[in-house]
């Protein structure tokens, strides 16, 4: 009998539950994203944290360049920046959201999207459409037969109270923010999640 058989699908779940834990995390994610977003735009909040005292506050953040130089800038002044608008606030929340869903298709596509659940599913055709402008592409609406992409089948653990489904009729509709809200893509990913753990766990 071959051993290998079982070490090879011991691996599989294990990646398969990695992976599960690191969607969830990447979603939980865009909390702190949105703290940050919720600061810049309450100054009051601000000026009320540099009075404070608190250590830490008006820090220099740091961004890194190949050649081992730095951007350094501060913290509390970036947040106080009054480039901060509704409109740069739809483009920061539309630059995450697309970062997150092409880092989650891109991971689930490496094991080609496992069994290819409807809410795995789901991921691809989010990612794909948050990577070619915003819209959806359905080349081939008859796969949909075969590999439906939908909310209705996820995880028990983490039931989904909206009813999202690709069909060919969402053509060329935009993902952000026709077809979902920003809630709406971390339950998908936060579900995929969670569906993975549920899967692969026994």
């Amino acid at each position: 009998m071959d051993d290998k058989v079982p070490e090879a699908m011991n691996s599989i779940h294990g990646e398969a539950i990695d992976l599960g834990h690191r969607l969830i995390t990447l979603a939980y994610g865009y909390y702190s994203h949105a703290a940050a977003i919720y600061l810049a735009f309450n100054k009051k909040v601000l000026s009320i944290l540099a009075s404070s005292g608190q250590s830490g506050f008006d820090s220099v953040g740091i961004v890194k360049k190949k050649n081992g130089e730095s951007h350094l800038f501060s913290t509390s002044a970036w947040l106080n920046h009054d480039g901060f608008t509704e409109h740069i606030q739809k483009d920061l929340d539309r630059i995450w959201l697309t970062g997150a869903l092409i880092y989650s298709g891109d991971s689930l596509r490496m094991y080609n999207y496992f069994e290819r659940a409807p809410c795995l599913e789901l991921i691809r055709h989010l990612r794909n459409a948050a990577a070619h402008s915003n819209r959806f592409r359905i080349d081939n609406p008859k796969s949909l037969d075969s590999f439906p992409a939908h909310t209705r089948c996820g995880p028990k653990g983490y039931p989904s109270n909206s009813d999202f489904e690709v069909t060919p009729a969402v053509e060329g509709t935009a993902l952000m923010w026709d077809f979902m809200e920003p809630g709406d893509i971390l339950g998908a990913i936060i579900s995929a999640g969670y569906y993975l753990h549920e899967a692969y766990s026994t």
